[in-house]
């Protein structure tokens, strides 16, 4: 589960924010997470990375929506 990992703590808060807020929507925060390249000019999140940091942002998300 990627809310076992210590990396994903901020990441459902995150989409608990958007799901209150409606500042960004999570499809922009999603499209972030996968071209998120670092100042060194590295990707940050692999392709399992990235879809495990959008699932926990989802989880977050849905969990504040109602």
């Amino acid at each position: 589960s990627c809310l076992g990992s210590p990396f994903f703590v901020n990441i459902p808060v995150i989409g608990a924010y958007l799901a209150v807020s409606k500042e960004l929507t999570i499809e922009d925060v999603e499209t972030a997470i996968r071209r998120f390249i670092n100042p060194r000019g590295h990707r940050i999140f692999s392709d399992t990375k990235a879809e495990l940091t959008i699932k926990a942002l989802r989880a977050g998300y849905e969990s504040a929506r109602y």
